[in-house]
């Protein structure tokens, strides 16, 4: 009798324990975005809006996005606290800005600093290759300096896109995005060799030195 109550005993604390372990694989992706805008009239700001409505449509049993800017409101809070606090996925800043080339395109920038280089590097480039088109150019993977919290503490990556104010590429380009946020993982694994020297040790130009703005 002792040894059929003790196997219940045993069997009723691991049913407890079970039932009170977190799942990481159960709990949806959390990503930062942080969007700097540097479009300069109204007009070019259809690729802006149209990202952040279809940011809204996000499932957010499947993944969890969280508006830097919201999470910085206040003033007083540290950007590194805020970061462990929250424990992102990632984090994706996309800059925008009117392309004077010939067709829009996109360049993912890595900050030199970031505590997971490797895996954001990685990100970067299965970030651009998302984003490329017959209507968008990829431009390449690109690491730089940066002094921020939200491109160093976390995997990170600075999206620099391009833009013609053209709602048909606009339309794409947000629908890329949007599929970024929700399809595009950190892998936890090292870049080769070849990848790191072939894509992510040019410098980028000097306008684009800038990883990220608060």
């Amino acid at each position: 009798m002792k040894n059929v109550l003790k196997g219940i005993m045993v069997m009723m604390m691991a049913v407890a324990m079970f039932s009170f372990k977190p799942f990481k694989d159960d709990e949806p992706k959390v990503v930062i975005v942080d969007i700097v805008n540097n479009l300069e009239t109204a007009n070019d700001q259809n690729v802006v809006d149209k990202f952040l409505k279809q940011i809204e449509g996000i499932d957010a049993q499947n993944v969890k996005v969280l508006m830097w800017k919201d999470l910085t409101a206040d003033k007083t809070k540290d950007a590194t606290a805020i970061l462990s606090e929250v424990n992102p996925d990632y984090v994706l800043t996309v800059s925008f800005k009117t392309s004077e080339g010939p067709k829009e395109n996109v360049m993912a920038v890595v900050s030199k600093n970031n505590k997971a280089k490797d895996q954001s590097v990685l990100l970067a480039n299965d970030i651009a290759k998302a984003l490329e088109s017959d209507n968008v150019e990829n431009k390449g993977i690109f690491e730089t300096e940066s002094k921020y919290a939200q491109d160093n503490e976390v995997p990170a990556v600075f999206v620099s896109v391009e833009v013609k104010n053209q709602p048909a590429v606009d339309d794409e380009l947000a629908s890329k995005l949007v599929n970024v946020i929700e399809n595009v993982d950190v892998k936890e694994e090292t870049p080769t060799e070849e990848v790191i020297e072939e894509q992510a040790v040019e410098e980028p130009a000097a306008q684009d030195s800038a990883v990220s703005v608060q």
